[in-house]
């Protein structure tokens, strides 16, 4: 396990980078660059999958991965049917931020990492 320890540590630097997840409450923030920021990590995740072989670490970025693109499809193109509908737009988001707190929250315990002061809120919320 300790093999990956740095592929883990790079994916929570990853999620700790992402204001989508650490920055504002939901009414605060903008759909459309909500909907962006999820498809970047969504997309970064996907490269990133490649050095990671099968096992718990694997399921906890396909999980974050998974929730990024639902995220990304339920917010429409340019997050607009989110813009339309405030409360598909927080619970989306809700649910997004849920799903990335849970993995991390396994990955930290998996490897015994500390928790990455910006995530601390997150993982503090959900």
């Amino acid at each position: 396990m300790n093999l990956h320890l740095g592929t883990a540590i790079n994916l929570l630097d990853l999620l700790s980078a992402k204001r989508i997840l650490t920055d504002r409450t939901i009414d605060r923030e903008d759909e459309t660059l909500c909907v962006r920021s999820a498809n970047e990590l969504r997309k970064q995740i996907t490269l990133k999958l490649e050095l990671v072989p099968n096992g718990p670490l694997r399921d906890s970025f396909q999980s974050i991965r998974r929730s990024a693109a639902a995220f990304v499809d339920l917010g429409g193109r340019d997050g607009v049917d989110f813009s339309n509908d405030p409360t598909l737009f927080s619970n989306s988001l809700r649910d997004f931020r849920s799903a990335v707190a849970r993995n991390s929250r396994l990955i930290i315990e998996m490897f015994e990492i500390d928790t990455p002061d910006d995530l601390r809120d997150l993982l503090r919320s959900y």
